[in-house]
């Protein structure tokens, strides 16, 4: 909702990729998180490989 709310998309490609933007530079990336101890799902990802591989 917070990216999508008041924004008109003419198609669904259009609102896709306006999504795909969101979660993949901003929400992934630089979005932190309470419940993964206020850390972005990236920084997750990260340590989770780093620890695992």
């Amino acid at each position: 909702m917070e990216e999508t709310n008041r924004k008109h998309y003419k198609t669904r490609e259009e609102l896709r990729l306006d999504l795909f933007s969101y979660i993949d530079g901003y929400y992934n990336s630089k979005r932190i998180h309470s419940s993964i101890g206020y850390k972005t799902p990236n920084e997750i990802e990260k340590e989770f490989f780093m620890n695992n591989c």
